[in-house]
């Protein structure tokens, strides 16, 4: 998701994604994203015999913590027509790995059918044995670690 400001031109999602929680803007914009792009997938596959396997959808703590987030997906899935294994929920890896109501979450999330991602990996305190209980599908390593890959040594 991208904003066309008036006065700053395109404005990438860190650029605005953080006002939007802290406004409570943050669950409008998420639906609105959602169901924008399960629309669009459902579409792009109706229209050819090639679309790419999985949308993926960013999605913030917030909304993840509201108790009406599932339903709000299965009612977007329904809707749109999109299969749910056509879809991956991505979250950053803070808001995963933290124990709370979220896991219950994710795991209804995934008995729906859909994917779940962790973004940005390693960029907090991961704990790789942590990883075995989360119900993940993707793991997205954060850029720092793989950005010296074949010339630091270290990486």
């Amino acid at each position: 998701m991208r904003w066309q400001h008036p006065e700053r031109g395109l404005l990438a999602p860190a650029d605005f994604i953080a006002v939007a929680e802290e406004s409570g803007l943050i669950g409008p914009i998420g639906h609105w994203v959602l169901q924008e792009a399960c629309r669009q997938m459902d579409e792009w596959r109706c229209a050819s015999s090639w679309a790419p396997p999985l949308m993926t959808v960013n999605v913030s703590p917030l909304e993840l913590d509201a108790s009406s987030f599932v339903d709000e997906v299965r009612t977007v899935l329904a809707r749109t027509g999109l299969d749910p294994r056509a879809l991956c929920l991505e979250l950053t890896e803070s808001a995963v790995m933290t124990p709370t109501a979220a896991l219950d979450t994710l795991a209804d999330l995934r008995d729906l059918g859909c994917y779940i991602g962790i973004d940005d990996f390693g960029t907090g305190y991961s704990s790789l044995a942590r990883l075995r209980d989360l119900p993940v599908e993707v793991l997205k390593i954060d850029r720092s670690f793989v950005d010296g890959l074949g010339t630091d040594p270290n990486d």
